[in-house]
Order: C-alpha cells, then sequence, then structure tokens
C-alpha cells in the first residue's frame, strides 16, 4: 500500500422546500492511502453519516475510473448494513465534463 495521503472533495446538490437548488461543500477529506474502492467508500459514508443525509442519498457523480466503480459497489454494501437501498448501476451519473475532456485530448 502506499504510504501517501488522499483526497477526497464531496459536494452536495439539493433542492430546499421551496424549490431553490442549493450546493455545498459537504467534505475535502484527507484518508491514507490511495483512492481506492474501500477508501473512497468509507470516506464517503463517514460525511453522509457526519450530516445525517446517508438515507437521502439521491445519484452520485464521479469520473469514469474504474476504482469508482468499485468504490460505489461497496458502498453499496455499507448502505445495506443501514437498510438503505443504493443501486450504483442506475444511480451512478458519469460526469460529462470529463467524459468531453477525453473525447477532446
Amino acid at each position: 500500500m502506499p504510504n501517501h495521503h488522499s483526497i477526497l472533495g464531496i459536494v452536495g446538490h439539493w433542492a430546499t422546500d421551496g424549490g431553490q437548488l442549493v450546493s455545498a461543500m459537504l467534505g475535502f477529506r484527507r484518508f491514507f492511502g490511495s483512492h481506492s474502492r474501500a477508501n473512497i467508500a468509507e470516506t464517503l459514508i463517514k460525511v453522509l453519516d457526519t450530516y445525517q443525509i446517508t438515507s437521502k442519498l439521491g445519484y452520485i457523480t464521479t469520473n469514469n475510473a474504474t476504482n469508482n466503480d468499485m468504490a460505489l459497489i461497496k458502498l453499496s454494501k455499507l448502505l445495506a448494513l443501514q437498510n438503505i437501498l443504493f443501486k450504483p448501476e442506475i444511480m451512478r451519473v458519469r460526469c460529462f465534463g470529463h467524459i468531453l475532456n477525453l473525447v477532446v485530448k
């Protein structure tokens, strides 16, 4: 395992009861090691639990890296322990900006 720290930025987007769209930085967390599926999933669930919004999770947007696919599968298993259904094959949105950037390059 690499001897370094990684950072995971987590931004939430939601609508208020009045329909106003809101975005906020929920976490900019440092963790030991690489951006592995376990590190990403465990860091994400800690942030969701901190804000007590785990059960309100809707869709997740990430870039197209394989580790993100695997992290969301791991996340679905962690959420299942809390009786929360999360289907990564349906609830993952691939970042169009990232896809477009790869095409242009």
